[in-house]
């Protein structure tokens, strides 16, 4: 007997890591210090994507892969995933791991077939799609202690994270060149990308505005569950009360 398979269509983020001249670098060090710096970068670069809700897709050399929103998406995918890459460059160059460390990181977002099925975290492989592929490629084209954006992410991104077009670049299996922006820091929130009206929601609003003020308050008060399926919303309603989130 044939179990069907827990697969889904997806829009996700994804996030690739690696780096720069690894081979030039571990020439350089004992068996016993590559050891030691591999624990340490991994270990650095899982914390971070944990933080941002991101998953290791898998560990491919010393590159790692981490996918945002496979499971559970909310709209601010692409922004995580893109302050995690910029946390990742902090945190990396805080701990020293070695002179002349850096890295370079690739994100992309687009479709993708995702195994539910499978753990997160347990270096598996979760997705598959153009966008695993093209995250990769732009990994390669980031600037080492950069971090390079698709479209796709630059577009769901812009005006919360400040960025800077660079010219396009070609990509191996793209037929045209593919525009790149390279994200340089956090932005001041404008509004919600989902600030527009929502017909037929004012009383849902205000009860949760309502509990929102009382818990940042200090005051008792159930808290706020806004469900629904798939494309229906839920999104855009959290968007017009809730800004991007802080983690």
């Amino acid at each position: 007997m044939r179990w069907p398979v827990a697969e889904e269509r997806r829009t996700v983020t994804v996030l690739f890591v690696d780096i720069v001249g690894s081979t030039r670098l571990v020439d350089r060090l004992d068996p016993e210090d590559v050891r030691a710096l591999q624990r340490a970068y991994f270990g650095g670069v899982a914390r971070v994507l944990r933080r941002w809700n991101g998953a290791v897709e898998k560990y491919v050399g010393d590159a790692v892969m981490a996918l945002f929103g496979a499971r559970r998406a909310d709209g601010w995918d692409a922004y995580r995933a893109v302050r995690a890459g910029l946390e990742i460059q902090r945190v990396l160059d805080g701990l020293r791991l070695a002179p002349g460390l850096r890295v370079r990181v690739g994100v992309a977002t687009g479709e993708a077939v995702v195994d539910l099925a499978t753990d997160h975290d347990g270096g598996h492989g979760v997705a598959s799609g153009a966008v695993v592929t093209l995250a990769a490629r732009l990994q390669e084209h980031a600037p080492p202690g950069g971090v390079a954006l698709c479209p796709a992410t630059h577009r769901a991104v812009a005006g919360l994270i400040a960025q800077r077009p660079v010219p396009a670049v070609t990509v191996a299996g793209k037929t045209l060149p593919v525009d790149v922006w390279h994200a340089t820091g956090t932005e001041r929130p404008r509004p919600p990308r989902h600030g527009g009206a929502l017909l037929g929601r004012r009383r849902e609003l205000a009860v949760a505005r309502e509990h929102l003020a009382g818990r940042r308050a200090g005051a008792a008060s159930a808290g706020c569950c806004c469900s629904a399926r798939p494309a229906a919303g839920a999104a855009a309603c959290c968007g017009n009360w809730c800004g991007p989130p802080a983690r």
